[in-house]
């Protein structure tokens, strides 16, 4: 189990709040990665006075910064790691390509990952035995199509930052890995936890009247609503494309017609 978090702002600079918000976020969640954490922001951060202070109660080694301009979209993402599969430095997220270009945060277990590596190892060099590496490098030879060649269990976040910067969110077959988000239209809010996104303070604390009540009636609170009003999972089997163009939810898998062809 890991967790992620992540602040993705369609026309503004990352300010100092978006970046302590992630931070709060990755504090909130340090009980789903206690091993291991990083931080990714975009170079112009590192001309802004508020945030350079604020890192520099950071250990450096645990940032890493991409390549961006100041009039592009821009993310700040943040991982909290279970260190399981490669334990080292090497496997710290969010992980980048050696160019500083794709990134990665990923919360999960890619069950096939030793034979995308099989197969992306003829073109393309690992730097780690992670699982999450063997996805990286496989949405960069792959692209989207990348996460219908997944098996496993996994909720991830994958970040091109140029030359039009754009974020991949998904999602497993099933949703035994959890993903929430929050979209005001300016920015999305994202993290593996409710309480998570709650913590980022950008967020309002406002109860949603018809999950309470379906959770009255049925025990629990059923997708796609949660306890919050602003709050809502990433569908199940379900990416999302976040650009300059906005937020926009695709699915990539169906169980009624997976059953069908197996027929």
């Amino acid at each position: 189990m890991c967790g992620i978090a992540g602040i993705f702002k369609f026309r503004h600079p990352v300010t100092v709040e978006d970046v302590s918000a992630v931070l709060r976020m990755l504090d909130a969640q340090v009980h789903r990665g206690p091993d291991d954490w990083g931080l990714l922001l975009p170079s112009t951060a590192e001309r802004d006075p508020e945030i350079l202070s604020l890192l520099g109660r950071l250990d450096p080694k645990h940032v890493s910064t991409y390549p961006a301009l100041a009039s592009a979209p821009a993310l700040v993402l943040g991982a909290r790691r279970l260190s399981i599969i490669d334990r080292s430095a090497r496997g710290r997220m969010p992980m980048g390509t050696s160019d500083g270009r794709q990134w990665i945060a990923l919360n999960g277990e890619i069950y096939n990952f030793r034979e995308l590596r099989a197969e992306l190892s003829a073109s393309l060099a690992f730097r780690s035995t992670s699982d999450s590496e063997a996805l990286l490098l496989g949405w960069h030879a792959w692209g989207d199509g990348v996460v219908e060649r997944l098996r496993g269990m996994f909720a991830f976040a994958l970040f091109e930052a140029t030359p039009y910067p754009r974020l991949f969110l998904g999602r497993d077959r099933f949703g035994i890995k959890p993903l929430y988000t929050s979209d005001d239209r300016s920015r999305v809010v994202f993290a593996s936890e409710v309480s998570a996104v709650l913590r980022s303070g950008l967020v309002p604390s406002i109860t949603d009247p018809e999950a309470l009540r379906r959770f009255l009636e049925l025990g629990n609170v059923p997708a796609p609503l949660t306890t919050m009003k602003d709050i809502r999972p990433l569908p199940v089997a379900h990416v999302a494309h976040l650009d300059a163009s906005g937020f926009r939810s695709i699915p990539y898998w169906n169980l009624g017609e997976a059953v069908e062809a197996a027929r």
